[in-house]
């Protein structure tokens, strides 16, 4: 997908999506996805994805 820079320059962007641990503030989960993806949808699907893994790091 392309976006819009602070120049103004019609470049692709992409947005990633990250899950930390909180003790150890260290990445424990990572996806890539497109520039323009609606944060709202991602972030539902996400948790839904993740509830449904065998060893969830949501609390």
């Amino acid at each position: 997908m392309y976006g819009y820079n602070r120049d103004r320059e019609k470049l692709p962007q992409i947005n990633l999506l990250m899950i930390v641990s909180q003790t150890s503030k260290l990445p424990i989960w990572y996806e890539q996805l497109p520039g323009a993806i609606s944060d709202p949808t991602t972030i539902k699907d996400t948790v839904k994805l993740l509830s449904q893994a065998a060893h969830s790091p949501l609390k």
